[in-house]
């Protein structure tokens, strides 16, 4: 889903922010396989949907609702100075967003 969504979004630093989150759930999911043997696929649906949503409503109303699905409390706080509105302010409350996954 991030590495589609960062070829869909039109801000640059949102598109490196779902570059560094899709880079982060592959080293999750390389933890996840080490600990069970088994591998985590990602769902395809999502990388459908959500860019297509992101086209549709935006992003002003997409990142709200994508951080709620990752119980991120903190991500619906206003992000830091100059990232107003960015996926990085939406989904983190922190410089790194990274963390969050």
């Amino acid at each position: 889903m991030y590495h589609a969504l960062a070829k869909a979004v039109k801000d640059p630093r949102d598109a490196e922010t779902f570059r560094r989150l899709a880079a982060e759930e592959g080293r999750h999911a390389a933890v996840f396989k080490g600990m069970t043997n088994e591998v985590l696929k990602p769902k395809s649906t999502k990388a459908i949907v959500i860019p297509l949503l992101y086209r549709v409503i935006g992003k002003k109303k997409l990142y709200p609702i994508i951080a709620r699905r990752h119980g991120t409390r903190a991500a619906l706080r206003r992000s830091p100075a100059g990232n107003e509105g960015s996926a990085a302010g939406h989904l983190c409350d922190r410089q790194d967003p990274a963390h969050i996954i």
